[in-house]
């Protein structure tokens, strides 16, 4: 059963395009707005949604893991209608696809 917690639906696991990572091992989290990730809501939500996802199995681990995290404010939008790919403000992809639905979006990256 899928876990209900105030927060919880505001970051999902980066499965979209043109994000750079630092390390190919590292994961990402996305939400969409420029979101302050000192803000103890948005860290809890954060952990509980790694926690939701077998990212971390605790809380606990959840915070170890985004204690040094790579922040990044971009943007994003949709990619042929059907996925998700970062982008400049004004839509366009580093490849030059103009992308509909730009929206600021938050990185966190561990």
């Amino acid at each position: 059963m899928k876990d209900l917690r105030i927060g919880e639906s505001l970051w999902e696991e980066w499965d979209g395009e043109y994000y750079e990572k630092s390390a190919p091992y590292h994961q990402v989290y996305f939400t969409i707005e420029h979101v302050d990730v000192n803000n103890e809501v948005v860290r809890k939500a954060l952990v509980y949604a790694m926690q939701r996802d077998g990212v971390a199995i605790s809380l606990a681990e959840g915070f170890r893991l985004i204690e040094n995290c790579r922040e990044s404010h971009l943007f994003s939008g949709v990619l042929d209608g059907e996925s998700f790919a970062v982008c400049s403000s004004d839509g366009k992809t580093k490849y030059g696809d103009l992308l509909e639905e730009v929206k600021e979006t938050t990185f966190i990256e561990f």
